[in-house]
C-alpha cells in the first residue's frame, strides 16, 4: 500500500533540505501527523513543568523545566526544515511555486495552504517532475460517444422550404 506511519518521518528526514520534486498527499500528512505527534506531548510537558516551576519555585523544577524547553526548541527546530521541504514539494505536486508558503506568516492565509496541500496533485507530470502518483495524463474528449451532429454538411434550406421552379 505504501508509505505507512512509522516511514512517513524517516521519509521526510531522508529527503531533509530537498525542495526539488514532487510529494504525495498521503506522505505529506502521515509527516504532519508524526511531526505533532513528536512535537506536541513535548511541548505540553515543558509548558506544564514551567508552569510547575513558576508555581513552586524549586531550583529542581526550574533547572528540569529548562533542559525540557531546550528539547523541545531542539526538536521544533531540527524538523522545521523537513517540513517546510515536504511543504514545497506538496506544492510543487500541484504546479504551484513554493513560494506560495510565504502566506504562513500572513495571519488566518495559513488555512489556504493547508487547504492547498490538501487538494490532489495534477495528474501526470508538471514543471517540478514526474507525477509520485505514477499516473499519465492523456486528456480526454469532452464526448465519449459520437457526435449527434450529422457527417453530411448542411443544406441550405429544409426540404419542404423548397419551390418548383416557376
Amino acid at each position: 500500500m505504501g508509505q505507512q506511519w512509522p516511514d512517513a518521518l524517516s521519509s521526510a528526514l531522508s529527503r531533509y533540505g530537498d525542495f526539488s520534486g514532487r510529494s504525495r498527499r498521503r506522505d505529506y500528512w502521515l509527516f504532519v501527523a508524526s511531526y505533532s505527534a513528536l512535537t506536541v506531548p513535548t511541548w505540553t510537558i515543558g509548558w506544564s513543568l514551567i508552569a510547575g516551576a513558576v508555581v513552586v519555585w524549586a531550583a529542581e523544577v526550574t533547572v528540569l523545566a529548562a533542559w525540557w524547553v531546550l528539547v523541545a526548541t531542539t526538536l521544533s527546530l531540527a524538523l522545521l526544515v523537513p517540513s517546510y521541504a515536504l511543504a514545497a514539494r506538496r506544492l510543487q505536486d500541484l504546479g504551484r511555486s513554493p513560494v506560495w508558503l510565504l502566506l504562513n506568516v500572513v495571519p488566518y492565509a495559513n488555512y489556504y495552504v493547508v487547504y492547498l496541500c490538501a487538494l490532489d496533485g495534477t495528474p501526470g507530470a508538471n514543471q517540478y517532475g514526474p507525477d509520485p502518483k505514477g499516473r499519465s495524463y492523456a486528456p480526454q474528449p469532452y464526448l465519449s460517444s459520437p457526435s449527434p451532429w450529422p457527417s453530411s454538411p448542411p443544406q441550405p434550406y429544409p426540404p419542404w422550404l423548397h419551390r418548383p421552379p416557376a
